[in-house]
């Protein structure tokens, strides 16, 4: 476990300083195109190269995307004859789209619907995501200092979201747990998905921002 985190910091440390030395210099001769298509390009090969970076030195390829993506947050770009800033997210929008859809897709194609039939897989997913809910929950109370929503901070951090499928489906590729096991833990990804809404929601009433987020989101 400490070689793992030792070689993940390094890898952190080594491509964000290598990245800054060179990016500056890349993004520059990129931006003299005057498509911007060629940044949606860009983007993709750099987040798949450090992504194959990352499982060189032994990491997962969630890494090395994560660190491509720090590398790459606002970047100026030509369109026509002006210099326009854009978001790494509209640059990617075009494949991110039908590559989001596809990974869905393959996700829930692994999942064997069985499972809710059978009282021993129930329990295991009732088990495992009042764990996941308490324990997150719990762990907003660790906050130090005055004036937060303890509470509030535990629940935003109950939904697993898409990193917890891809971690799911990379051990259930790589043969960490069977299919049973994977339907069983994709399932709980799905619950703590839909229950920390629910339950963060109420918080927001707390503060101002909050009760303007839910105003708009009752007149919309």
């Amino acid at each position: 476990m400490v070689w793992i985190v030792t070689k993940a910091l390094l890898f952190f440390a080594g491509a964000l300083l290598i990245g800054q030395k060179l990016m500056p210099g890349v993004v520059h001769i990129v931006s003299l195109n005057k498509h911007s298509s060629v940044w949606t390009g860009f983007a993709l090969c750099l987040a798949l190269s450090f992504a194959q970076l990352a499982v060189f030195a032994g990491l997962a390829p969630l890494i090395g995307a994560f660190v491509a993506g720090l590398l790459l947050d606002d970047v100026d770009f030509h369109v026509g004859d002006a210099l326009q800033k854009h978001t790494l997210e509209e640059l990617v929008k075009p494949i991110s789209d039908i590559m989001i859809t596809i990974f869905f897709v393959g996700i829930g194609a692994q999942v064997q619907l069985e499972i809710l039939l059978d009282p021993r897989f129930l329990l295991i997913i009732g088990s495992l995501t009042v764990v996941a809910v308490v324990s997150k929950g719990a762990a907003g109370f660790m906050v130090a200092g005055k004036g937060y929503d303890r509470l509030g901070i535990g629940f935003g951090m109950i939904p697993r979201g898409e990193v917890g499928l891809v971690f799911a489906a990379f051990a259930f590729t790589h043969g960490v747990f069977g299919s049973e096991t994977y339907s069983a833990v994709v399932m709980v990804v799905l619950l703590t998905t839909l229950v920390g809404p629910i339950l963060l929601k109420p918080r927001l009433a707390y503060f101002p921002a909050g009760r303007q987020i839910r105003n708009r989101g009752r007149s919309q």
